[in-house]
Parts: structure tokens; C-alpha cells; sequence
């Protein structure tokens, strides 16, 4: 039992260690040992789940809140050592990336059907009777149980002051706590079946031997639930198993294999991506903690390389955009010094700086079309004539036509440049094609092939036998095969250290 009393709980001390705001602790505490405090009414609005529907969410007092946060920092001390360890949301010590282990873990124990489901409305529909029912159970002080039935039943304002007859507050600090209390029933029901299953909050997924033992287990606990006065969401509840696959937790799990789920990676990506209508600095800020978050949780459980690198490199692309963007507005100097305290892990923020101002400088489109001076129309041209071509499209031919190197897809020519004003080729893009005499033209002319991976590091590059990187390289290997070799190498060492 939960032995103490609302006088060991709500102190002034501990309401002040709770509390975010100042008020008057010693009048508070009095209140609510005394039975006259009575919360005051929440606001209610409403957030947009992935699905289109609406999620309610109550917004308590600062006061309420302090007074929630005391009692459940006593509570949940008492009540999580009682909990399933099959539970593991709203858990210290618990958690989604665990929830997903345990998972991975029933497929090598060879529990390859589940039956996957959640509670219809679960936080809207708990019986706020049954709800305290069960905390009557282990509570001793009743003055406790009386306060948490205020909580309950608290109205909320929304256009007017509605009851709350049924079903915990999202957004309430105890609602986590209570929420846990009540499911605990059905986590006691699955252990004594000897059911295996993980849950979060409602959403929970039963692990089985054979498809006989799921279709059962499924029908008992269709049946637990409905005696506690919840129902399970038919729409989202069906069999499955591990050789087809199945998604829980934002993951999809198909043998030993865990990938993001496809509906949830691509929400993902555009959420990246819809980063760069912000500033450039509140971009590179937001975009830092998105995906700080996205390593934290999903690179620690995911299997799929192409989904790992896929999110990297929308990051990059991502940031790459908006600076070739910014060119426009802003000097190469004032993006790198913008930049110079934001650091994003895996990510080098210079490198793209550089590859996204050579992009700017080769493309036409970002010109812009207003009447300028014949000098600015000199600038403008001189940019156009850039000595560089970046190839970041897949799908992209080079070939050569009548002096100008062609640039082709799906075999009609989308831009030409005159051979003689290119001397440099990068190539940063998957599936771009070239012939042999199309090498054979850049050995001639002297132009550079630099390939770079979406993550700007080069891996390849082909230069002309006569151009000056190959010379250098090539007297510089004659040097190290030459019977002077450490001699040059005790010049080199003088020469640095009298600099």
C-alpha cells in the first residue's frame, strides 16, 4: 500500500521544488490538506494528428500543474515497480527504442505470428469509476484519491465550461501515471494466459507461436478489454507475422529486419525539407534538432542503410537548396561566417557552402530578370560563361556536338556549353552516363571529371596525362623513386621549420 499521507506530500518545500512559477506555496499546501482547493478549469485545443484527425489536449494552471507534478513524482515511485515489464510507455528506464529491441528479440525466440492493436479512444473513454476502483486498491490516505478525482472530472473552457464525465486529460501530468494504472489489469490478464506481447501506452502488439494460438489469444483479449470497459480499434487491429512484416512504433519489421515505416519516413522528409521556408539560421537550427532526434532514435534501431543515408542526404540536399538560394541575397564570406558556431554531426557545413556556390555560379535559372546596367549585364553574362558544369540530375547523358558539350535525357539535348570556356566537370548525382569519346574530347580540351558523392566527398576524378595535377603527381613519384629521395625530404623539414 501506498502509505503516505497528503501532509508528507504537499509541503510547501515540495510544491516550490515542483513548481515553474512562483505563487503563495504555504496558502496552497494548507488548501489542499484541508480539502478546500479545488483546480481551476482547463483550456482545450486541439493538434492535428498524421492522419488528419484531431487530438484534444487540456492545458492545466501553472498551480495545477506544480500540484499534479508533486503528486505524481510520490505516485510513480510507488506504482512503476508494480507495472509489467512488458509496458514501456511513460516508463523511466523504458522507452520506444527498448519497446522495438524486445520486438527484434521475440523474432529470434521464434515468436514469428503477432496480433497487432490498439484501444479505441483509449485516454477518452476510461471509466473514471473503474479508474478509481483500482487506486482505491493500493491508496491509503482516501483524501489522495479524492484529489485525483478532482483532477478527472475537471471541466474544460472552450466556448463556454464543459464536464469531463469520462476519461484521463491529454496534457495533464497525471494522465502518463493513471493511464498505466489502468492497462495494468489487462498487462496481469496477458501474463497469467502467458500471453508474450509489448505495449506502449495503448498501442500494443501479442506474440505468438503458431496462427492457431494468435487467432486465440486475440479473441481473449478482445474479451478482457471489453470487460473494462474499452474496445479495441478494428481498423488498426489484424494478424500478421515477421515473413510478411508489420509496423509498430513508427518502424516496419519484416524478418529480422527493421526499417523506418514508409508512411512514416516519408513524413519525415518532407518535414526536413519543409525546414527550408524558415530563415537560413533558424533552417540550420531547427534542421540540427530534427536531426540530432532522428539518429538518437531511429539510427540506433533501424537495419537499412538506404534508409539511414536517404535521410542524411535530404539533409544535405536540403541545406544545399536554401544556400545556393541565399547566394542571391548574401556573399559567399557572410553565409560561412553565419554558419561558423552551428555545427550538425556527420554534416560539413563548409563543404557545402562550396559545392552549393559553384552550383549557383553554373545555374541560369537564378538570374534574375529585371533591367540592369550594361555592366551588370557584362557580370551576368560572365556567370553564365562559367567554366564549370555541375551534373546533380539522375538520368543525364554528356556527349558532344559540333564543338559544344551536350547535356541529354531520355534523348533530347537540355542544354549545351562551348568546350572551349569548360575546364571543370563535376558530376554529383547517381546514373549519369558518357561515351568514351566523350573522355577522349576533356583529355584534349584539358577539362577536369570530378565525381562527388551526396555528401560532397569526392571519389573519383579523370584528368588530361598533360595537365598540371598529373605532372605534379607523376615528378613527385620520380622523386620518390630517385636515390636523393631523403635528401628532398630533409629540405622539405628545413624549409618548415625555419617557416
Amino acid at each position: 500500500m501506498f502509505s503516505k499521507k497528503l501532509e508528507d506530500i504537499f509541503t510547501p518545500e515540495n510544491l516550490k521544488q515542483n513548481s515553474k512559477s512562483e505563487f503563495n506555496y504555504e496558502k496552497i499546501s494548507k488548501e489542499i490538506i484541508e480539502g478546500t482547493y479545488i483546480p481551476k478549469p482547463l483550456k482545450h485545443i486541439e493538434i492535428s494528428k498524421p492522419n488528419g484527425e484531431k487530438r484534444p489536449i487540456a492545458i492545466a494552471d501553472e498551480i495545477d500543474k506544480a500540484i499534479q507534478k508533486t503528486l505524481y513524482v510520490e505516485l510513480n515511485s510507488f506504482f512503476d515497480p508494480l507495472f509489467s515489464n512488458h509496458s514501456y510507455g511513460y516508463r523511466p528506464e523504458k522507452g520506444t527504442l527498448k519497446a522495438i529491441k524486445r520486438v527484434k528479440d521475440y523474432y529470434k525466440r521464434k515468436y514469428y505470428h503477432i496480433y497487432k492493436s490498439d484501444i479505441d479512444e483509449f485516454f477518452e473513454t476510461i471509466d473514471h469509476e473503474k479508474l478509481v476502483n483500482l487506486l482505491d486498491l493500493y491508496i491509503e490516505d482516501k483524501r489522495i484519491i479524492r484529489l485525483i478525482s478532482q483532477y478527472l472530472k475537471n471541466g474544460l473552457i472552450n466556448d463556454g465550461f464543459k464536464l469531463h464525465e469520462e476519461g484521463v486529460h491529454q496534457g495533464d501530468v497525471l494522465s502518463p501515471l493513471l493511464s498505466n494504472v489502468y492497462l495494468n489489469q489487462f498487462d496481469m490478464f496477458l501474463e497469467r494466459g502467458n500471453i508474450e506481447f509489448v505495449r506502449f501506452a495503448d498501442d500494443f502488439v501479442l506474440f505468438f507461436k503458431t496462427f492457431d494460438d494468435a487467432k486465440k489469444g486475440a479473441k481473449e483479449c478482445d474479451e478482457f478489454v471489453e470487460k473494462i470497459g474499452l474496445k479495441l480499434e478494428k481498423e488498426k487491429s489484424y494478424f500478421s507475422n515477421f515473413e510478411k512484416g508489420f509496423s509498430y512504433l513508427g518502424c516496419y519489421f519484416k524478418n529480422s529486419t527493421v526499417y523506418i515505416d514508409k508512411e512514416r519516413f516519408k513524413r519525415i522528409e518532407e518535414s526536413i525539407k519543409s525546414l527550408k521556408n524558415h530563415s537560413l539560421k533558424e533552417m540550420l537550427e531547427k534542421i540540427k534538432m530534427k536531426y540530432e532526434g532522428i539518429k538518437r532514435y531511429y539510427f540506433k534501431v533501424v537495419d537499412s542503410p538506404k534508409q539511414i543515408k536517404s535521410l542524411k542526404d535530404t539533409v544535405i540536399v536540403t541545406i544545399t537548396q536554401k544556400f545556393k538560394e541565399e547566394f542571391q541575397n548574401c556573399t559567399k564570406k557572410e553565409i560561412l561566417a553565419l554558419i561558423n558556431n552551428i555545427e550538425i554531426d556527420g554534416i560539413d557545413l563548409k563543404r557545402i557552402v562550396k559545392v552549393a556556390y559553384e552550383m549557383y555560379k553554373s545555374d541560369k535559372s537564378l538570374i534574375p530578370e529585371r533591367k540592369i546596367s550594361s555592366q551588370q549585364k557584362r557580370a551576368v553574362k560572365n556567370l553564365i560563361k562559367s567554366s564549370m558544369i555541375v551534373i546533380s540530375e539522375y538520368g543525364v547523358f554528356l556527349g558532344v556536338a559540333k564543338n559544344k558539350i551536350t547535356l541529354k535525357k531520355r534523348g533530347k539535348i537540355t542544354k549545351t556549353f562551348p568546350k572551349s570556356r569548360i575546364k571543370r566537370i563535376i558530376i554529383n548525382s547517381k546514373g549519369v552516363s558518357f561515351s568514351s569519346n566523350f573522355v577522349h574530347m576533356c583529355v584534349k580540351e584539358k577539362i577536369s571529371l570530378e565525381f562527388v558523392d551526396y555528401a560532397y566527398n569526392p571519389y573519383a576524378m579523370i584528368y588530361a596525362h598533360n595537365m598540371g595535377y598529373p605532372k605534379t603527381a607523376v615528378k613527385q613519384i620520380e622523386v620518390l623513386n630517385s636515390e636523393k629521395r631523403l635528401e628532398f625530404a630533409k629540405e622539405f623539414i628545413r624549409a618548415k621549420l625555419i617557416n
